[in-house]
């Protein structure tokens, strides 16, 4: 079905279809022609108003988009970073934990030499003051080992609130990239709905002028 031209005004119906209107000339028909135009130029003005603000909304949502992308390539440059010093993070957890190895490692080994020590106290007090010296030595050593162990642990917790606020942030930023997402499906849906009114505009013009053909195949 070919598109029917679309008047500004009810005087250019009338002088673009002079031929038409001629056999018309009486006021009564006149009448009924302009206000049969006027019902439908209400129905004009709206969809145009709607046009115009389905324009602007579709700039607005469109300039906001374009942000939005501007954010999230930034989102993204730091994200990256941020994944960059996760994996110190893990390379760091990794030897925290092969420290921590051969931490228990080694306060075992000195578990085994003081228990060793201790057998020979009851028999010999000479190996009674050598243990008191090693046992000192050793508890120097394990309260080291505390210390260590103590940071290690500061370390691990450190990494894995990192962790929480990388995922929270990873969240954010895909609940953004969905909204932005339905806007653009909402105003693709009101742009096709646009496109069904206009074309229901036309199709009833093109009704007019049939019944109008019809009327001058009467008289």
């Amino acid at each position: 079905m070919a598109k029917s031209k679309i008047y500004q005004s009810y005087e250019e119906l009338v002088a673009k279809n002079k031929a038409v209107f001629k056999r018309f000339s009486s006021s009564r028909y006149q009448g009924i022609f302009k206000a049969i135009w006027e019902s439908r130029q209400s129905e004009v003005d709206r969809l145009e108003s709607h046009q115009a603000y389905l324009a602007n909304r579709f700039l607005e949502r469109s300039y906001q988009y374009l942000e939005k992308r501007k954010e999230l390539k930034e989102q993204k440059k730091i994200t990256k970073k941020e994944i960059q010093t996760q994996g110190w993070y893990r390379d760091q957890l990794l030897n925290t934990t092969t420290n921590f190895q051969k931490i228990s490692k080694k306060y075992k080994s000195i578990q085994n030499q003081f228990q060793k020590a201790a057998e020979h106290i009851d028999n010999l007090d000479q190996v009674q003051r050598l243990s008191d010296d090693r046992e000192r030595n050793q508890k120097k050593q394990i309260s080291h080992l505390q210390d260590d162990l103590t940071i290690a642990k500061g370390q691990i917790a450190d990494f894995f609130y990192q962790m929480e606020q990388m995922e929270k942030d990873y969240q954010q930023a895909l609940y953004q990239i969905d909204q932005l997402e339905n806007t653009i499906k909402k105003e693709e849906s009101y742009s096709r709905q646009y496109k069904g009114l206009n074309q229901k505009m036309n199709d009833e013009l093109m009704r007019v002028n049939q019944k109008l053909n019809r009327f001058e195949e009467l008289f």
